[in-house]
């Protein structure tokens, strides 16, 4: 998943903010996770192809 989302944001932002922006991606992902004390259940593709299409 964050490979695809990296690849995407290189090609338009240059490399060293592609990095960035997969870093904060991942920090809200856990923050959510760990405030809403719930298990990690992966992405679904449905709504991850949809993020894509965005960038």
């Amino acid at each position: 998943m964050m490979q695809a989302y990296e690849k995407i944001a290189n090609k338009r932002k240059g490399n060293g903010k592609a990095i960035v922006m997969v870093a904060r991606k991942l920090l809200v992902s856990i923050y959510w996770v760990l405030v809403r004390d719930e298990l990690y259940h992966g992405f679904i593709e449905d709504v991850f192809s949809r993020k894509l299409k965005k960038l």
